[in-house]
């Protein structure tokens, strides 16, 4: 009977120590990026926990792994999020040209908005244009 009962006490007791990891996404993306080193959406995810920090560096570093890992070092998201730390850092034509991979690679919303920002700011509106047009397309709640 009380063999029944030890992996029920067991699973709870994971389940429990678990719940702490989910009250802090620093504490959880870094504790699931040491399990699985070549998740390249929780190494993105711990780059932008750093960046949020204002640890641009390490940021980027998260950011360029993930890439890295991604299939055909393609994930729209983390180089949107790469894109950012150039542009923090005032690398303007490394920051667009990232934030258009993001476009290219997943059609990323922050990815459209970000590309078109930066090309009305270079007074490149008929360029931001047809980015906004593009954008519109994928995400036409984008006008609100």
């Amino acid at each position: 009977f009380f063999l029944c009962f030890l992996p029920i006490i067991f699973f709870s007791g994971m389940t429990i120590v678990r719940n702490f990891d989910w009250k802090d996404p620093e504490r959880l993306y870094f504790n699931d990026v040491y399990y699985e080193p070549k998740s390249f959406v929780l190494l993105n995810n711990v780059g932008v926990v750093l960046y949020r920090k204002g640890d641009y560096q390490a940021a980027k570093s998260f950011f360029l792994r993930s890439i890295h890992e991604s299939p055909k070092n393609r994930y729209g998201t983390a180089h949107n999020n790469l894109g950012a730390v150039f542009e923090h850092e005032g690398n303007q034509e490394l920051a667009l040209s990232h934030y258009k991979k993001s476009v290219l690679f997943s059609q990323y919303e922050l990815g459209f908005v970000n590309v078109v920002r930066l090309l009305i700011q270079k007074n490149e509106s008929k360029k931001a244009a047809l980015y906004l047009e593009e954008g519109l397309k994928h995400y036409p709640i984008l006008l609100l």
